[in-house]
């Protein structure tokens, strides 16, 4: 019994460091026919993941298109880089064992970075609202995960434009 509580132990804590100690498992779409562009030419939208709260949510849809996948702990990404003007998003918002989704519409510029906002008002009910960060603003992980990648050498490190 002690042994099945330690392996149960040690797979949750070598989990759980995977996510403080390295960012490859954050899931980031491109959503945007063609190559990759560069940061100048598109809009990053991001939500947080503080570690503090009971509940996250994630960017699952863009314009109708779903960009689910399996990654560390998500299936949706956290970061959706956005050709400029209006995106409806369809964000997932999970609660504990709830688990809603919601529509949102966004209207992003080239080379911004912009903050989705999720505030729970009640378990079940859920505001939204889109924060523009400064012009020239370089997103980070520890905007993605000020909790989980504290004290991460990376932490402060640009969010790759390429890659998942």
């Amino acid at each position: 019994m002690l042994r099945i509580k330690l392996s149960l132990l040690a797979a949750l804590a070598s989990g759980l460091s995977g996510c403080v100690t390295g960012p490859e498992g954050l899931l980031r779409s491109h959503a945007y026919e063609g190559p990759p562009k560069s940061r100048d030419n598109v809009a990053a939208v991001f939500v947080a993941h503080s570690g503090l709260q009971t509940y996250f949510t994630l960017i699952c849809e863009v314009d109708g298109k779903s960009y689910r996948r399996m990654g560390f702990m998500t299936s949706c990404p956290s970061v959706a880089y956005l050709l400029p003007g209006k995106h409806q998003l369809s964000l997932e918002t999970r609660f504990g064992n709830l688990i809603g989704n919601h529509s949102y519409e966004v209207t992003v510029d080239q080379g911004r970075v912009y903050q989705i906002v999720t505030t729970l008002k009640e378990p079940r009910v859920v505001n939204f609202d889109t924060r523009a960060m400064p012009q020239g603003y370089v997103l980070t992980y520890r905007d993605i995960g000020p909790f989980f990648f504290q004290g991460n050498l990376r932490a402060d490190a640009p969010v790759p434009i390429e890659g998942n």
